[in-house]
């Protein structure tokens, strides 16, 4: 039996703390972390909060607001202000909601950061050292490129890092406030195999790197499966803040995004909680890549981005 640990969520009511963040660091360079790796795919990295810590807290992209553990939000005297429902893959809760006055990573620093609050048990069973989660309502104020085989995370707020960053630039869909990038699959649907070996299906996948394996929703995106999920496909548990559910697995056939081939992955197959805030046809881990950079200024991502000075170095030696 395989076991999933799947953080990626997102908030049913997306609030309008997004036009209160406001970026600190006008001018400044960009700021590069180390971070290290829980469970070989979870990006940790120290954050402070209202100028406390630093605290070990999950980088993740496929998370909407950022979330903290109940003991820190008692240390720091935070007062729920409501309650917000989070939709995850495995299913749906209630947290208390509060805001911090300010969260930095590095010198890269956001005030007003809406939080909701968590036992985090699920992720204290990974590493006891987490305190929280910092999702995009902090990362979308800056542009950033997380590289997983160096460990590090350079993240700006001010500026443009394309001018250093070469690679093709892949379009970015915000809707529902997550980062969904198009793909095309060749379609295993029942079909004669004349027709079938020229078609090819454009879906939709949600960058996030805190999920461990990809994740296929079904039955709507089944087809891209190379065998229906039937009584002997193997079997998994796939973890979330909200619960634990049962999943079956199969290889998804070869998804090619921009020049980019991903083929012969093992994904999960999960049924969709929420059909109106789960808009995609599943979830690509971010740790399939080298590296990724994320431009929300212009709302690309540059996957296995080259340096420029190392770009023109490869260009030089092959003329």
């Amino acid at each position: 039996m395989k076991n999933y640990t799947l953080l990626g969520s997102r908030v049913v009511q997306f609030v309008v703390c997004w036009l209160l963040l406001v970026a600190s660091g006008s001018g400044q360079a960009a700021t590069k972390l180390r971070f290290r790796l829980a469970q070989d795919y979870l990006v940790v990295v120290p954050v402070s909060v209202n100028g406390a810590g630093p605290f070990d807290f999950i980088l993740d992209t496929g998370t909407t607001t950022t979330i903290i553990d109940s003991k820190l939000a008692a240390d720091l005297r935070l007062q729920a202000a409501d309650r917000l429902t989070l939709v995850t893959l495995t299913g749906e809760k209630p947290f208390p909601r509060s805001w911090l006055q300010s969260a930095s990573l590095g010198s890269a620093t956001a005030s007003h950061v809406e939080v909701v609050w968590d036992d985090l048990n699920e992720i204290k069973g990974i590493d006891k050292k987490i305190r929280g989660i910092l999702g995009l309502n902090f990362l979308d104020a800056f542009n950033y490129l997380i590289n997983y085989d160096g460990r590090t995370i350079e993240i700006e707020a001010i500026g443009d890092t394309s001018s250093r960053i070469s690679g093709e630039r892949i379009a970015v869909d915000r809707t529902e406030g997550k980062l969904i990038i198009t793909a095309t699959a060749g379609s295993t649907s029942t079909r004669s195999n004349a027709t079938k070996s020229n078609a090819t299906l454009r879906l939709r996948f949600g960058l996030d790197s805190g999920v461990g394996a990809p994740v296929i929703y079904t039955p709507d995106s089944q087809h891209v499966c190379l065998q229906s999920a039937g009584p002997d496909s193997p079997v998994g548990i796939a973890s979330t803040l909200t619960g634990t559910s049962s999943t079956q697995t199969a290889r998804i056939v070869a998804l090619d995004i921009g020049a980019h081939r991903l083929s012969g992955l093992e994904a999960a197959l999960l049924p969709k909680v929420d059909h109106e805030s789960q808009i995609e046809d599943g979830v690509l881990p971010t740790m399939l890549f080298r590296s990724i950079y994320v431009n929300n200024k212009e709302g690309y991502v540059v996957l296995n981005p080259v340096p420029r000075n190392e770009s023109r170095q490869v260009n030089a030696a092959t003329n």
